[in-house]
């Protein structure tokens, strides 16, 4: 039973789209997550912030997007490699089995764009979300 979502502060498209695969598709995997998404729960910390493995937080119930070495976290973590060619969201998509579905296409590949080759203009939603978090820079 999920009750928690942990990222980083000013998280990137790709773990706001993974967020949105999350709520759509992944209820069934991961008991509470929708009701977790609609509640608001989110801890936002940092990398060095985190005090468990991913898999003592899952059990407790929390799951990393974007962090901490966890399944949904393509960074190079915990002695683990890069995961290549992988960003937060096409992770979740995966895991999800939805990765494949024709009408995420476009979308994964904007997000994987994105984050993976910085390939934004000024009006797309990354961009946008990047100025927000400019904007408010105290609020995560």
């Amino acid at each position: 039973m999920i009750k928690c979502i942990l990222t980083h502060p000013r998280p990137h498209i790709d773990e706001i789209a993974g967020l949105f695969l999350l709520y759509m598709f992944g209820e069934e995997k991961y008991s509470g997550v929708r009701p977790t998404i609609e509640n608001h729960c989110f801890d936002f910390r940092r990398t060095e912030d985190f005090a468990m493995t991913p898999a003592e937080y899952e059990v407790n119930g929390y799951l990393l997007l974007g962090v901490g070495g966890g399944k949904f976290d393509e960074h190079p973590v915990n002695d683990q490699p890069r995961k290549d060619g992988e960003c937060c969201a096409t992770l979740v998509a995966k895991d999800l089995d939805v990765d494949q579905l024709p009408e995420l296409e476009r979308i994964l590949r904007f997000v994987s764009n994105s984050d993976l080759k910085a390939s934004t203009n000024l009006f797309d939603i990354s961009s946008i979300v990047k100025a927000m978090h400019l904007q408010f820079p105290d609020d995560p």
